[in-house]
């Protein structure tokens, strides 16, 4: 599992956390049944864009960002947290040029040192060198969609 810690223009700070199977794979037969199931997350977590967003709900009709995360992640087998807090709080920092498929995003606002965790979404793209996507419950949106980083 890994993070990564990059600050913005919008004083917001960006954690990212990994499928385990990333961290684990040491053959080439693990490398690709971990991509597949990070391909089966991705395409479970698409399958919910436009439900709508609600605070501290679950899912399946509704869901805040976290429940968003907590649902699609256990629907893939992996056991996590339910709230961004706890869910920041397991894994390994990581450079923005490591981020992989399957990371969280984390955001954070305020000054340090009362910084607080305010929303998380998942990778679904590898860093290309200017952005990457994610997959989150927007509450600005109002609904599961996909964002740009360069956003």
């Amino acid at each position: 599992m890994r993070f990564l810690r990059q600050k913005t223009l919008l004083s917001l700070l960006f954690l990212l956390w990994i499928l385990p199977c990333h961290s684990i794979a040491q053959t080439e037969d693990d490398s690709a049944r971990c991509a597949r199931r990070i391909d089966r997350m991705i395409r479970l977590a698409k399958s919910y864009i436009g439900t709508p967003y609600v605070w501290a709900a679950n899912g399946p009709d509704s869901f805040d960002c976290s429940g968003f995360v907590h649902f699609i992640y256990t629907g893939a087998g992996v056991e996590v947290k339910r709230n961004s807090k706890q869910l920041s709080e397991t894994g390994t920092f990581v450079t923005l040029r490591g981020i992989k498929k399957g990371d969280l995003v984390f955001f954070v606002s305020g000054d340090p040192p009362d910084r607080d965790i305010t929303h998380v979404g998942i990778v679904i793209s590898d860093y290309d060198g200017k952005s990457f996507r994610f997959i989150h419950a927007n509450w600005s949106a109002g609904c599961v969609s996909i964002s740009e980083f360069s956003d």
